[in-house]
């Protein structure tokens, strides 16, 4: 449970664009995780220029969280996934920090868990996907996680089980030295980060998790739009990877 007067173990970032229908359900499950921590926990709320009452329905949900020290910044324009939980990083002060995705589609229960990996050592700890089928037919979205799964690890030569999942905790000190060398500030920000850790040789912990993907929910997924902008990111780190190594090879 926080403690006003120390500062937090865990800062949990959340983002928000449009998503109050999720972060209602949600909300509530990741209270009762963050408290069944027995740890001192912070939730750090960013908007990410939602332009509608998003803002306000967070600020109204504010006062039952009192105890997890809630504090909610806001974007005054949409500047994507990836700066928006910069945002929240700089802002936090938990010596471990994290962020998962809202639908809960990997269950927030797992936070214990990577919590316990940091402890013993861990830089970063991502989930590792196993998918549950909970819809007969095609999921042209699953489909296309895995398939950006292996394109990173063909295109980018690395041994990461999952860079794309969007559960991941960080030993804070660590995350905000090499917060400076990441550039992405859309989704590709979740492959960018693991990448930049391995690059940087921080201790990866791959936790394995089951994924429950969520079909009563509107999926945003554009093939053609989301595959070009992967593809576009992809090939902006591919060019500026042996100036990155360079740097992160640069004595501190």
């Amino acid at each position: 449970m926080a403690d006003a007067a120390g500062e937090p173990d865990l800062s949990l970032v959340v983002t928000t664009f449009r998503e109050t229908s999720v972060l209602a359900g949600s909300l509530p499950r990741i209270a009762a995780a963050m408290r069944a921590l027995g740890r001192r926990v912070e939730l750090v709320f960013v908007d990410d220029g939602s332009g509608d009452g998003t803002p306000a329905w967070v600020e109204a949900q504010l006062p039952p969280l009192a105890d997890l020290s809630p504090r909610l910044l806001v974007h005054p324009e949409n500047r994507g996934r990836g700066a928006a939980l910069a945002t929240g990083f700089r802002a936090a002060r938990g010596r471990w920090c994290g962020y998962l995705d809202l639908d809960l589609e990997v269950d927030v229960a797992y936070v214990a868990d990577a919590i316990a990996m940091l402890e013993r050592g861990a830089d970063v700890v991502v989930g590792v996907r196993t998918y549950v089928p909970t819809a007969p037919g095609f999921d042209v979205r699953t489909f296309l996680s895995l398939g950006y799964r292996h394109l990173s690890r063909a295109v980018l030569h690395h041994r990461l089980r999952d860079t794309e999942t969007g559960f991941k905790f960080f030993r804070r000190e660590s995350l905000l030295a090499l917060l400076p060398h990441l550039r992405e500030a859309g989704w590709f920000f979740d492959t960018e980060v693991m990448i930049v850790h391995a690059m940087a040789g921080r201790r990866v912990g791959e936790l394995p998790v089951e994924f429950h993907r969520r079909h009563d929910k509107v999926s945003t997924v554009k093939v053609a739009r989301d595959v070009r902008r992967y593809l576009a990111a992809l090939g902006r780190f591919v060019v500026r990877r042996p100036a990155l190594a360079r740097a992160l090879r640069a004595p501190r």
